[in-house]
């Protein structure tokens, strides 16, 4: 899966509960998944498409809250990210073959990604 996240309905849920469930994510492609997430979002209200299914329970506020916060919450994810050397897991092949330095963690593909994602 592209955005590193993936939930499954389990097809044999535990003794004496109707379902089970199963989500599995990986934190290194948190903020792409925020951004992507953002994109369409501002690409949808920006032509106001559906917004009138949800104005009739809700502000119109609260839709630039919501995009507030998960761009706040997209920006903590990229500072973090670029705070920490990247796991070997999201580091390309060249970049693992490299000792770690500051030049490798500044130049990994997550800082590159978290650097335009800031933009």
């Amino acid at each position: 899966n592209e955005d590193a996240f993936k939930i499954g309905l389990c097809s044999v849920p535990p003794r004496g509960l109707p379902y089970s469930v199963l989500g599995l994510a990986n934190s290194c492609a948190a903020h792409q998944m925020f951004g992507q997430t953002l994109r369409g979002f501002t690409r949808l209200y920006s032509r106001k498409a559906h917004v009138h299914h949800y104005t009739q329970y809700m502000e119109r506020s609260e839709f630039d809250e919501a995009y507030e916060t998960v761009n706040s919450l997209m920006k903590d994810y990229i500072h973090l990210d670029m705070l920490h050397e990247t796991p070997g897991a999201c580091a390309s092949s060249a970049l693992r073959e490299q000792p770690a330095s500051a030049a490798s963690v500044l130049f990994s593909p997550s800082a590159w990604t978290s650097a335009a994602a800031l933009r």
